[in-house]
């Protein structure tokens, strides 16, 4: 039979290559593991990623689960309904930072309007952020910093532009609290940066009985109420402070008001926490008294039981307690050293503050044991060893403290 010249050809070419190492095939990445590697990128450099390859552009869109903003005109809800599968989003362009490692900023009035449909586009949506990106130090001293990358938020003391900003930020908690109300996102939802140790009003707006912080108890995630500093005061039955535009009762009356809001206050730890905020302390050593040797005693004694602070004497109000209890407060859900830790926290913040040495973290903190005996009747797991526990009416420094005897 005759030569087929295409396999004399193949022949040819493979004989006068046999010096050539052979090609060499790159396997192609699962459309999972591109899916993944899209989770750490910008936004903008996604939709960059698409433009590679059918692999990419329809098949690891659908294994792709956080998206970063970092551009507010990237809020498109038409060009972000394919990625179905995101669970998080990262609004990171909410706030701008004018010049590296400042804390002043401004809002950006895009960002705020465009936010809250954007995240109705997931109907898998559990995580957000909604925020900036600021560039830190990890160490200020060195020449050779390492530069790094913060999520921040907006705090409207440190917002310098626009000059409506508050109001802004205000349409902005509008928008999710009635994405909240409507249900249109899920109240479990992960909300985070909304907020950054103010009210949801901001310094700027608050005035007594604002129905805007109202609104926000009533809709937002049961998480960010307590977060937002609603009950993190010294009494919930003190009169209202200025700058305190709703008191503790009306939001614990308001959340437990809510579907599953009993079930929540029962279990949350920042609600416990939010209580024994209202402990208060006497200063033994400032008090009067009619011998300055018994205080001396006294704080002496104290010393050597290991006292974090040795003259004061903290005692836990009836009436914010009775008012815990009223909002399902549950004290036996504290593990017994948790309230004994958090008093101490908030001694050793004192020692900080009045530039005390150190002390030794196996201290205990004196309770009055009137208080002490209120604590246990309410169901605390605590035991004596937990305190120094002191009788107001056996010390004659502290016979003439109300506070400590009742």
């Amino acid at each position: 039979p005759a030569a087929n010249p295409a396999a004399s050809r193949t022949t040819t070419s493979v004989a006068n290559n046999e010096n050539q190492p052979p090609a060499v095939t790159c396997p192609i990445l699962p459309a999972t593991i591109f899916g993944a590697a899209m989770d750490f990128l910008c936004y903008n450099e996604v939709r960059t990623a698409l433009l590679a390859g059918k692999t990419i552009a329809h098949d690891a869109v659908k294994h792709t689960q956080t998206l970063n903003i970092c551009n507010p005109y990237e809020l498109n809800v038409k060009a972000s309904r394919r990625f179905g599968n995101v669970r998080e989003v990262n609004i990171l362009c909410l706030i701008a930072f004018e010049h590296a490692f400042m804390y002043e900023h401004s809002l950006v009035r895009d960002a705020a309007t465009r936010s809250v449909p954007f995240l109705l586009s997931f109907p898998k949506l559990d995580t957000t952020f909604l925020g900036g990106i600021q560039i830190l130090f990890a160490d200020s001293d060195q020449l050779d910093r390492l530069e790094y990358d913060s999520k921040c938020q907006y705090s409207p003391t440190r917002c310098v532009a626009p000059d409506d900003h508050a109001d802004i930020f205000r349409g902005l908690m509008m928008s999710l609290c009635g994405a909240f109300g409507s249900m249109a996102l899920p109240q479990s939802l992960d909300l985070g940066g909304i907020h950054d140790g103010c009210r949801a009003c901001s310094e700027t707006n608050r005035e007594p009985g604002c129905n805007f912080c109202r609104d926000c108890c009533r809709s937002l995630p049961f998480h960010n109420v307590v977060d937002m500093n609603y009950l993190k005061i010294i009494s919930p039955l003190s009169s209202q402070r200025a700058q305190d535009c709703i008191s503790a009762r009306d939001v614990l009356e308001i959340v437990s008001s809510r579907p599953g809001g009993r079930e929540f206050l029962e279990g949350e730890i920042s609600v416990l926490r939010a209580y024994l905020a209202t402990f208060g302390f006497e200063q033994v050593a400032e008090s009067e008294s009619p011998s300055t040797k018994e205080r001396e005693m006294f704080v002496h004694r104290m010393k050597e039981l290991n006292a974090t602070i040795p003259h004061r004497v903290y005692y836990a109000p009836l009436e914010s307690l009775q008012f815990y209890l009223e909002h399902g407060f549950k004290p036996s859900n504290m593990a017994r050293r948790t309230l004994s830790l958090i008093l101490q926290q908030r001694g050793r913040r004192s020692l900080y503050a009045s530039n005390s040495s150190d002390y030794d973290a196996s201290s205990r903190e004196i309770l009055a044991k009137a208080s002490f005996d209120r604590l246990v009747a309410a169901g605390f797991a605590i035991e004596e060893d937990d305190f120094i526990v002191v009788d107001a009416a056996n010390e004659p420094v502290l016979a003439g403290i109300e506070s400590l005897m009742r």
